[in-house]
C-alpha cells in the first residue's frame, strides 16, 4: 500500500477503498495514443496520463474539497475555473482540483460548455509548438 494514502486518512478503515480508487484510476490512465490536431498526427499522451495521476492522487492528499459538491455545481466550477486558466494561467491548482473531482467520479467535463477557450488554448499551443509548419527538417 502507498505511504501517501496512509498519510491522508486517519481511520484504516478507508485506506482499503482509497487505495482501490487510486487502482482503479491509475489502471484507467494507462499510456494511450490518440488523434490530436487538425491534420490527424498521432501524438502520444503517455505523459499526460501520468500527469493526471499524480494530480488526482496529490488532490486526494489535500482532502477532496469539491467532493460534497453536486454534479452542477462541480460543472460550473469547472468551466468558471477553465475560463480563468484560458485568460490568466494563474489557478492551476484549483483547474486540476475540479478535473481530479470529475476523474474520480468518472464523469466528462463538459466541454461543449468552453469550446472558443479550447479552440484558443489550442491554437496558442500549435503557435508556440516545438516548431511551426515548414521549418521542421524531416
Amino acid at each position: 500500500m502507498c505511504g501517501w494514502i496512509a498519510q491522508v486518512v486517519a481511520d484504516p478503515r478507508y485506506v482499503i477503498e482509497l487505495q482501490s480508487i487510486v487502482d482503479r484510476i491509475a489502471s484507467e490512465l494507462r499510456p494511450q495514443y490518440t488523434l490530436l490536431g487538425p491534420n490527424g498526427t498521432i501524438e502520444s499522451v503517455a505523459w499526460e496520463a501520468d500527469a493526471s495521476a499524480t494530480e488526482t492522487r496529490h488532490y486526494v492528499e489535500r482532502g477532496r474539497r469539491f467532493q460534497k459538491l453536486s454534479p452542477e455545481q462541480l460543472n460550473d466550477g469547472w468551466v468558471t475555473a477553465y475560463q480563468r486558466f484560458a485568460l490568466q494561467r494563474d489557478n492551476v491548482k484549483e483547474f486540476d482540483d475540479y478535473e481530479a473531482e470529475m476523474r474520480l467520479r468518472k464523469v466528462e467535463p463538459p466541454y461543449e460548455r468552453v469550446e472558443i477557450e479550447r479552440r484558443k488554448l489550442y491554437e496558442e499551443i500549435v503557435e508556440a509548438g516545438p516548431y511551426k509548419p515548414g521549418d521542421r527538417n524531416t
